[in-house]
């Protein structure tokens, strides 16, 4: 094991292989470089603040940035309609609501616009990318079983929406027994895999009461995500109207630097960028 740590440094210090997953750029950043080998990655937002979106956006800068890759999209909440939508949006600045109803904005939906998402949709699916979104998927052992079929070690990543979501097999009156063990699991699933998992969650709703800036201890069940991940980001609005403004704190990591990056949410659009 020691030798072939040391045929992997050496590649490093010689620049022959990367072990960085590159996504936006200010976010890799502050992470050194990207998305790393056996690290778990959580994300939390209050709902509607754009957590989804930001997952989402990040998925498609992933695969626009590194090749061979291949990413597992756990959606626990949204169906593949809905995403899909999202997704065409994104990518022809057609507003979402145009889509997921043309025959109502006939007026504004025309040929060309039609004719222009459905390229869009089918381009889309010929990216290395694999969406979950059935009922089977929200139990954990089942989304383990997922990743280790499919993952390649810095050819692979796996985004899951979102921790509150998942059944972890335990007692379900006892939430935070079951995010101790979502956390652990799939922490210790990043070391034996040696790939990176992205995990959504939310903020408690006391960051709605007092408008502060969210912390650590905002997270439900923070101790768990706080011990288990080695990076924590928090993703909030700058002002409670402003729908567009939004903040990427990186409050917690383990290996670099922390810090804040301004972010723009185009709602109409589900864009999420820097």
């Amino acid at each position: 094991l020691m030798s072939k740590g040391f045929d992997d440094f050496f590649e490093r210090m010689n620049g022959k292989i990367s072990p960085f997953i590159k996504t936006f750029e200010s976010v890799d950043r502050i992470l050194g470089g990207g998305l790393t080998r056996g690290s778990l990655y959580v994300i939390g937002a209050r709902p509607s603040v754009g957590k989804s979106a930001a997952a989402l956006s990040m998925a498609h800068k992933i695969l626009q940035k590194n090749s061979g890759i291949r990413i597992d999209f756990f959606s626990l909440e949204m169906p593949l309609d809905q995403i899909m939508i999202r997704f065409v949006s994104k990518e022809t600045r057609i507003h979402a609501t145009h889509l997921r109803n043309p025959q109502a904005y006939s007026n504004s939906m025309t040929k060309e616009k039609k004719k222009k998402a459905l390229e869009a949709y089918q381009n889309l699916s010929k990216l290395n990318l694999r969406f979950y979104t059935d009922e089977s998927m929200k139990k954990l052992n089942n989304i383990i079983r997922t990743i280790r079929k499919r993952a390649i070690q810095d050819k692979y990543v796996a985004i899951i929406d979102h921790a509150l979501l998942i059944d972890a097999g335990l007692a379900k009156s006892d939430k935070r027994l079951q995010i101790i063990e979502i956390t652990r699991r799939l922490k210790m699933l990043t070391n034996e895999l040696n790939i990176p998992i992205v995990l959504l969650t939310q903020l408690n709703r006391m960051t709605d009461k007092t408008k502060s800036i969210p912390v650590l201890a905002d997270l439900q069940e923070s101790a768990s995500f706080e011990q288990d991940a080695n990076v924590v980001m928090l993703l909030y609005r700058e002002e409670a109207t402003n729908q567009e403004n939004l903040t990427l704190n990186i409050a917690k990591n383990r290996d670099g630097i922390l810090g804040s990056i301004p972010f723009k949410l185009l709602v109409q659009y589900s864009d999420f960028d820097e």
